[in-house]
């Protein structure tokens, strides 16, 4: 799911809110204008035990095997990688399809090709 960056924070205030304004576009139904290059995550807080959303850029996608690849920009600490870590049962949302998820953690060496594929395209 990701490859640690310890220089990035993530968004904080009203940067954190215009990073969440495609949630709002999931919530109209007009999630399909993000193409499949972003999903909405819907996830359990690993404190809280709330149900929690984020919308995530799609690094892959084998349509073959019916598997997303997602990167966390933010890095580990992200609060959505950390929630998957911890209940790893999920809910997708690419363009107007949903589906169920188990999220994993790939090796770092499957990472690593997946993202240097990604950088070149």
């Amino acid at each position: 799911m990701t490859i640690a960056n310890s220089h990035i924070h993530p968004p904080r205030g009203l940067s954190r809110l215009l990073w969440r304004l495609p949630i709002g576009l999931y919530r109209a139904h007009l999630g399909w204008l993000l193409t499949s290059h972003f999903l909405l995550l819907e996830h359990v807080g690993r404190k809280s035990g709330q149900v929690r959303q984020a919308v995530i850029e799609v690094v892959q996608r084998d349509k073959v095997n019916d598997v997303y690849y997602i990167a966390a920009g933010f890095g580990q600490s992200s609060d959505w990688y950390q929630n998957l870590l911890k209940t790893p049962r999920a809910k997708i949302q690419s363009g107007f399809r949903k589906a169920d998820v188990l999220a994993e953690v790939l090796p770092i060496e499957q990472a690593g090709n997946i993202i240097m594929d990604y950088a070149r395209r």
